[in-house]
């Protein structure tokens, strides 16, 4: 049984309420986060956060990491191994870490403690193939524009389901739309990644990264935009209007991956 203190601790989120449902699990979403914070540490954070990056590399300089790797490359390379295993918490992290555990004040100082917590607990805790990597990832800074038609979620409270207002009523509507743009923040992506240079200067090697949405699906698009019930009609009424509305998600994710490539 859930009780209201377990709710209460459940809906508590990493950055004094910033965050996602899915407890920070994947980077796009938490490097979107950064777009609205300072880049600034102060050196009680990052004290905090210098202890944790060495135990990470620690652990990282363990033998078995090496036997990991290996097993990995063999794995990909179709070789036969033993069975590796995987296991991520997703949106269990929060129930983990809850955030009135977290030492740390300022928000990109929480982000990064619940991402070194992450790393160590994946480590001695979990113990699956997972391998840790003696490198601290920094992300580049954006934001998405919108389509101008957008679903409106509601509900989802303490962790609840959500239903959504379907907006593109008309597909003749579709006409309004436009794509959706990242919008990379050059400026602060570089001031982060110093940073987080001196963080973790001589303890974990600093990589900058994208952390894009990592799938180019777009059937969870299609049912935010018309609705569950007529989406499922539509494919047998009006097949002219799905076919348009994907050649549009199509062409909106093609314009994505040229932005992406063009820019590095």
């Amino acid at each position: 049984m859930i009780t209201e203190e377990m709710k209460a601790k459940k809906d508590e989120r990493i950055c004094h309420g910033l965050g996602d449902t899915n407890g920070l699990s994947w980077a796009w979403n938490y490097c979107r986060l950064f777009s609205t914070l300072e880049i600034a540490l102060s050196e009680k954070d990052k004290n905090i956060i210098r202890d944790l990056a060495k135990r990470v590399a620690e652990i990282a300089a363990r033998p078995e990491q090496e036997e990991k790797v290996n097993l990995w490359l063999k794995h990909n390379a179709l070789e036969e191994t033993r069975p590796l295993i995987f296991c991520d918490p997703e949106n269990a992290w929060y129930e983990i870490f809850p955030s009135d555990q977290l030492e740390c004040e300022s928000d990109i100082a929480r982000i990064w403690e619940f991402q070194l917590l992450k790393e160590i607990y994946w480590a001695e805790k979990i113990k699956d193939d997972r391998v840790a990597e003696p490198t601290f990832y920094v992300y580049y800074v954006f934001n998405e524009s919108d389509r101008g038609i957008d679903a409106t979620l509601f509900g989802g409270e303490k962790g609840g389901s959500f239903g959504w207002d379907s907006p593109l009523n008309d597909y003749r509507d579709l006409d309004k739309m436009r794509f959706r743009k990242i919008n990379v923040d050059f400026v602060k992506t570089d001031r982060l990644y110093s940073l987080a240079c001196e963080v973790f200067r001589d303890v974990l090697e600093v990589k900058l990264a994208g952390a894009w949405w990592f799938s180019l699906g777009m059937t969870s698009d299609l049912l935010l935009l018309r609705g569950f019930e007529r989406m499922l009609l539509d494919f047998y009424e009006n097949p002219d209007g799905v076919h348009r509305l994907m050649a549009f998600l199509r062409d909106e994710n093609l314009a994505k991956l040229v932005y992406l490539e063009e820019n590095g």
